[in-house]
């Protein structure tokens, strides 16, 4: 699973999350992935976050997964990403983006999401 978890280096250190069309069992193990990269990281604050969740599916135990995930990861990132949405993602969304303790907003595309994390590096935390 490790290889659906990557840090893009440049102008903004991102981390890219791809739980596409996955099962919940097989995201949560991406998820976690993803934790253990970031925990590898220097912890001040500064890394963005981009999910790839279209065609993900949901349920209980990921939901749970992907806010325990969201809150151990605050102190590395400043902001999160997720794309490709579908309606009833974006419910999901909305119940637990305030419990992850992270600026985190859903996007359509990928290209979206990106330009929005370039922009929240010029606000401050």
């Amino acid at each position: 699973m490790e290889e659906r978890v990557r840090v893009e280096e440049g102008e903004h250190r991102i981390v890219v999350t791809d739980v596409r069309n996955l099962l919940p069992r097989d995201a949560e193990l991406v998820f976690q992935a993803a934790h253990l990269r970031v925990a590898a990281l220097p912890r001040d604050g500064s890394l963005l976050s981009l999910i790839l969740v279209k065609g993900l599916r949901f349920d209980v135990q990921l939901l749970d997964k992907m806010k325990e995930v969201g809150r151990a990861g605050a102190p590395w990132v400043r902001a999160t990403a997720m794309a490709g949405m579908s309606a009833i993602g974006r419910v999901v969304f909305r119940a637990i983006a305030p419990l992850t303790g992270r600026r985190i907003a859903a996007f359509d595309s990928e290209e979206e999401a990106r330009r929005w994390l370039t922009e929240q590096t010029a606000r401050p935390s």
